[in-house]
């Protein structure tokens, strides 16, 4: 076999870190899927989102094995502007894959020392990972769209591709970037696949209902948004919330929310969760609750689905269509008390018909999964933009 096309990919985090979520499993499974035809070698922090602590056992400067990929990971004192050009251009490469646009160090500033010269001139692909929905950009916006600006007058964009998960995330980068036809490229994020057979759960047969909402507690999630529909709902429910308090102003707005809620509503935060605890979580809740304000994918989405988990989520995610497919509900923002409608009515099933919903959800997630060649549109994209060169 011959030499592999080797692919630099720069994260802000990696293995054996989880709590930045679905970008961080996009790469993960895009390298395990792809490893048969591209070398992935990747930049990254070396720690966890919010750590102030490093992965035990780091060794600076080297490279190691990790998932399939060859990893590096840098310590803070390493992802300055110069450390971090200094360090592309010591890796031969193909093609320089960047995850966020708003990344201080692993996009802004590599665009930059493209543009100065500072870094090879490989043919670049920048996968925004949902930054540029409408719920994305309204937050902190002016200071984005500054940024936005300063980048394409600055010529920081010249020749690069995206890489947009969704026909609705190609919108969304055509409105924002005003990117031309031939310079965006869509190809599904890759979940994990689901099993076969639909997993026993640890709460079969019970009659109290659960709610899961299972992410990084941040405004982008929108779980005060979440408190306030549980606030609508009058049948007797448990309300889980699993994921790390990322924005701790925000967490004190939620926790307020909380303190608000009907005695009928109970509300329980179990903190972050790690990777392989996910699928048994979201088998123990009757319900998966994330209205949140954008997503490029959502895997925890993928995730809840495989394991016969219905989903009640926002427009704002390529999960559209939910009720049609058999796999939940996706509702706008706007109407809140509908939300709380589906809520109220899925909590007076008894528990045979949610179990009957659960079998129906798994057995429709199976075949969405079917329909799908993700892998082989991830694989063209990236042999698409080689070809293509530096536009």
């Amino acid at each position: 076999m011959g030499l592999k096309t080797k692919v630099l990919v720069l994260t802000g985090h990696f293995l054996p870190g989880f709590k930045a979520g679905g970008a961080l499993r996009s790469v993960r499974n895009l390298v395990g899927s792809l490893q048969d035809e591209f070398e992935f070698l990747i930049l990254t922090s070396d720690r966890d989102l919010g750590d102030m602590e490093a992965y035990p056992g780091i060794q600076y400067g080297e490279w190691r094995e990790v998932a399939g990929a060859k990893v590096r990971y840098l310590g803070p004192q390493e992802r300055s502007f110069r450390s971090v050009c200094r360090a592309i251009r010591e890796v031969e490469h193909d093609l320089l894959y960047l995850n966020s646009f708003f990344s201080p160090w692993s996009t802004i500033g590599p665009l930059i020392g493209r543009r100065a010269g500072l870094v090879p001139n490989r043919p670049v692909l920048l996968a925004p990972r949902g930054e540029f929905s409408a719920g994305a950009m309204a937050l902190k916006g002016i200071k984005k769209r500054a940024y936005v600006q300063v980048a394409k007058n600055a010529g920081l964009l010249k020749g690069i591709s995206w890489h947009a998960s969704s026909g609705h995330e190609a919108n969304d980068i055509t409105r924002v970037m005003g990117a031309r036809t031939g310079q965006t490229y869509i190809a599904s994020d890759l979940a994990d696949p689901p099993g076969l057979k639909l997993p026993q759960g640890p709460r079969d047969g019970d009659s109290d209902f659960h709610v899961a909402f299972l992410s990084r507690i941040s405004p982008m999630k929108n779980l005060d948004y979440a408190l306030e529909a549980m606030g609508e709902v009058g049948a007797p429910v448990t309300f889980n919330i699993y994921g790390p308090a990322e924005d701790r102003e925000y967490w004190r707005i939620c926790k307020t929310r909380m303190s608000e809620l009907p005695s009928h509503v109970s509300v329980q935060y179990h903190g972050a969760v790690a990777p392989e605890e996910v699928p048994e979580v979201l088998r123990a809740n009757d319900l998966f609750f994330l209205p949140t304000r954008g997503e490029n994918y959502g895997h925890v989405i993928a995730e809840a689905l495989a394991v016969g988990t219905p989903v009640l989520t926002s427009d704002q995610t390529p999960w559209r269509g939910l009720v049609e497919r058999g796999l939940g509900f996706d509702l706008p923002l706007s109407e809140r008390s509908k939300f709380a409608a589906v809520i109220e009515k899925s909590a007076q099933l008894d528990p045979e018909e949610r179990f009957r919903q659960r079998q129906a959800t798994h057995a429709a997630m199976l075949r969405y999964r079917d329909e799908c060649d993700d892998v082989a549109a991830n694989r063209k994209m990236f042999r698409q933009v080689i070809e293509a060169g530096n536009g």
